[in-house]
């Protein structure tokens, strides 16, 4: 076992097949918006995001937790 861990997080534009295969851990990054916690567990496709956008919603984001 390894004294280190590589991590990166999600807006790092890694493949699933790449991280994996070199072992690196990923942090998955969070946005808000109207209510609703977006991320890699429960994505918001393009189309919805610029339509919440163009709809007057604010997104925000916040420092990833150390946890």
């Amino acid at each position: 076992m390894s004294d280190y861990v590589i991590t990166t997080d999600s807006g790092a534009d890694l493949s699933r097949e790449y991280l994996e295969a070199h072992q690196l851990k990923i942090t998955s990054l969070t946005c808000l918006m109207e209510g609703e916690s977006y991320n890699d567990d429960n994505p918001i496709s393009d189309k919805d995001f610029y339509a919440k956008l163009r709809g007057g919603s604010m997104p925000t984001t916040s420092q990833v937790s150390p946890e």
